[in-house]
């Protein structure tokens, strides 16, 4: 697979100076600097499955809890990891929802109760991801898994970045507020369920629990390894206070009282399986989840941590230790967190436990986590405002990811952050990093192409249990068979030189074509006279459904590189000296050079944007044979 500077000839920018964009030593320029090396640098290289799911880029879902192996990331010349994941993988009989036991599933954001740990591994295999799924379980949530994953799609690009709090946020806001205290003796917080109404009347869940169990316990029956696992978890959790037995004076019927059904997620290359707790499970069409808000958004952008995490030489990564876990749930509430277990004997009638803790698969429970991981650090602002801001602004969810510029700012910066985290019940783990002084230290203290197919298709017309047509399920086989190819590609972790200078400029390539626009970011630093280039970011969407004409896409392309700038110039640390736009549109440079009251409104407000947030003079054009960003603006065969 070629890097995203491709290995061309020479190219001639839009004020007339030639650009070569070989990886190697090559002539550049722009307006307000002589020609200059512009070399480029993308180096990538997979192969580490056990870095966080946010080194590679993957959404943290509410049942995530990472289990990598410690190790070293590599030194600064050397690379991070991503792995590609693999595709979703269907039954033949698409209209028997009964033969769906299994359903493999790939890159996809669900809702809590679909699937968990969607993390990067190495894709060696078509199915790495099973979730285990009772036959009577529906399959209607489909549409907003789909929805969740083009919200992640519109990362760094939406217009509003700072949206106004709904009167769900704010009521969720007041109970978290009101409920959520320090259990000094334990070293540990406690929280309320974030309730929609103060008035809940819930359905008898037994009977849907007990059926669920019934089920679960005939795969036992089937799969000794898996009733092993089961039983063995449930003591474990049982030994941790995670669960409680409950005696038949203290099981509840009441109003708020709910059974929550269990069932397994398998994770192959990890050879791991996870317990999950179905909140989404229905009686009647009513969820304990209708009931929950799922609170506000606190998570820190996953692209802006990305972005940061490779700005300086030496970096970190860790986790926390089941982190939901370690979050007590109010006594009150937890009559809603029950549920049956025999450990397989289905002979008897089933004892009820319940679940004293923040659980996997509850709505609200990703919100209440980051709400309580941000009040303990915001206890030691006055002792660690440097620890507390990387905890803030550098963690999603339950993973922690920084680069500073020397070994020991690293190492004290890790042990502040570890003991922050540890007065509140959280055990960091699973240290990286490309310092061995730092692990010692630490130690010794403790997708393009596949979303133009998704939409050919969506504007099909087929339904989800209908097999895909002819034409579509030959192009999925063909992108299938290019993942392998990711392993050529290559990116440095550290943006070259780029922490060492202040004449760091922000270079956007933007491009359309009928199906897809795009946009690919990158930063070029200057020392002494020796330049280097790295790619920083990319976004590419496809093309509406209603027809387009390709000027007015490659003016929603320009529009993509700008915000993605916008996005970037905020995230960022460095100081950015220069921002470039290359387009190979001249209707573009046209519209920009030219009075938008002759436009329509379609033009003139895009226009419109572009003069507002950017300088005329930043706008150049390059051949289209050139520009980086076509790649993504293809579908590849």
């Amino acid at each position: 697979m070629e890097a995203p500077f491709r290995n061309r000839s020479s190219i001639t920018t839009w004020t007339g100076h030639p650009i070569n964009t070989h990886c190697t030593a090559a002539k550049a320029a722009v307006p307000s600097y002589p020609p200059a090396p512009f070399t480029c640098n993308t180096q990538f290289t997979p192969g580490l499955n056990n870095l966080p799911s946010t080194v590679l880029g993957y959404l943290h879902t509410v049942y995530g809890d990472a289990a990598p192996g410690v190790g070293s990331i590599p030194p600064v010349n050397s690379v991070l990891t991503s792995a590609q994941e693999p595709p979703a993988r269907v039954p033949n009989n698409y209209n028997d929802h009964r033969q769906w036991p299994q359903i493999s599933i790939g890159h996809t954001p669900t809702t809590p109760a679909a699937i968990s740990d969607i993390r990067g591994e190495e894709a060696n295999a078509l199915s790495n991801r099973v979730m285990h799924i009772c036959s009577c379980v529906s399959t209607e949530r489909m549409d907003e898994m789909l929805k969740a994953n083009y919200a992640l799609e519109a990362v760094g690009i939406s217009m509003k970045d700072q949206p106004l709090k709904s009167k769900a946020d704010e009521r969720a806001l007041a109970i978290m507020q009101s409920t959520t205290k320090y259990l000094e003796n334990e070293k540990r917080w406690e929280t309320g369920l974030l309730w929609k109404f103060d008035k809940i009347v819930l359905p008898n869940s037994y009977s849907m629990a007990l059926q669920r169990l019934s089920c679960l316990e005939k795969r036992m029956t089937r799969d000794p390894l898996l009733r092993n696992f089961l039983n063995k978890q449930i003591r474990e959790y049982e030994d941790k206070g995670y669960i409680r037995k409950l005696t038949k004076d203290e099981i509840s019927h009441g109003k708020r009282s709910w059974f929550i059904p269990i069932f397994t997620v398998t994770n192959k290359n990890k050879n791991k399986t996870r317990l999950v707790w179905d909140a989404a499970a229905t009686v009647n069409g009513i969820a304990l989840n209708t009931y929950l808000m799922k609170g506000p958004d606190l998570l820190a952008s996953l692209v802006g941590i990305l972005i940061r995490f490779r700005e300086r030489a030496f970096a970190i990564t860790g986790d926390i230790r089941e982190m939901f876990h370690q979050i007590r749930v109010r006594s009150k509430d937890q009559t809603a967190q029950q549920f049956l277990w025999r450990h397989g004997n289905s002979s008897r009638d089933p004892d009820t436990y319940v679940m004293t803790v923040v659980t996997f698969g509850a709505a609200c429970s990703p919100s209440l986590a980051n709400f309580i991981k941000n009040k303990n650090a915001s206890r030691f602002i006055n002792e660690n405002a440097s620890a507390v801001g990387a905890i803030h602004r550098n963690m999603y969810v339950d993973d922690w990811l920084q680069s500073v510029d020397t070994q020991k700012e690293l190492i004290d910066l890790a042990l502040q952050v570890k003991h922050i985290h540890g007065e509140g019940g959280f055990e960091m783990r699973n240290w990286l990093s490309n310092s061995t002084n730092a692990l010692h230290a630490i130690s010794r203290t403790a997708k393009q192409s596949a979303k133009i197919i998704m939409q050919n298709i969506w504007r099909s017309g087929v339904t989800w249990d209908a097999p895909v047509q002819k034409d579509e399920h030959e192009a999925w086989q063909s992108w299938v068979r290019l993942l392998p190819r990711i392993h050529d590609v290559r990116i440095p972790r550290c943006y070259p030189l780029a922490s060492f200078t202040h004449d760091v400029q922000l270079h956007i390539f933007c491009d359309a074509s009928s199906v897809a626009y795009a946009a690919a970011a990158y930063l070029r630093a200057t020392v002494s006279g020796k330049v280097k280039c790295c790619l920083v970011a990319s976004k590419s969407r496809v093309a509406p459904l209603k027809p387009v004409s390709i000027p007015r896409l490659e003016l929603m392309g320009a529009i993509l590189g700008l915000r993605l700038a916008k996005f970037i110039r905020n995230e960022l640390t460095l100081p950015i000296s220069e921002e470039v736009y290359w387009t190979d549109s001249k209707n573009v440079l046209h519209w920009i050079r030219s009075d938008t009251r002759k436009f329509s409104q379609f033009v003139g407000v895009r226009i419109g944007e572009i003069l507002e947030s950017s300088s005329i003079n930043n706008w150049r054009w390059v051949p289209s044979a050139d520009n980086v960003a076509d790649d993504a603006t293809k579908l590849k065969q």
